[in-house]
């Protein structure tokens, strides 16, 4: 069985790389203009919960090690 900080990270980076880069194509495409206030606050919503559902499951993963 491989430790659950290996299946931790590969999440989170292949994850990260299809999130960022989708995110990444919408901006550069103007699908999401940033000169709108609207649209920054739901960039920095979906950055802030891609890293808070990271933290949330990297604590829960510490917690049941203990």
């Amino acid at each position: 069985m491989t430790s659950p900080w290996i299946c931790w990270l590969y999440q989170y980076a292949v994850g990260g790389v299809l999130f960022f880069g989708a995110l990444g194509l919408a901006v550069y495409s103007g699908a999401a203009q940033l000169e709108e206030a609207r649209n920054r606050r739901l960039v920095a919503a979906l950055l802030a919960g891609y890293f808070a559902l990271a933290a949330l499951h990297a604590s829960w993963i510490a917690a049941v090690l203990r």
